[in-house]
């Protein structure tokens, strides 16, 4: 079962990750956004990989080409 629930974001979706993060508080999960929860420089990595730790991604438009473009960049 997944508690805490990472969600990442493009900029311009920013406020629905904040709707997003409030929903599943609401709903007994432990949500976890950068400007909320991480200190600057803090490995977010070393979070992410604790058992029990959900990654969601909230993008649509641009957000989304823009991963696609760095995700073939480091395929390549």
């Amino acid at each position: 079962m997944f508690d805490r629930v990472f969600i990442s974001y493009a900029s311009e979706d920013l406020q629905y990750a904040f709707k997003l993060y409030d929903f599943l508080a609401e709903n007994y999960f432990r949500p976890l956004m950068d400007k909320l929860n991480l200190l600057p420089g803090q490995n977010w990595d070393f979070i992410m990989n604790k058992d029990g730790t959900l990654f969601i991604i909230c993008m649509r438009g641009n957000g989304v080409h823009r991963l696609l473009r760095v995700l073939m960049g480091k395929v390549t």
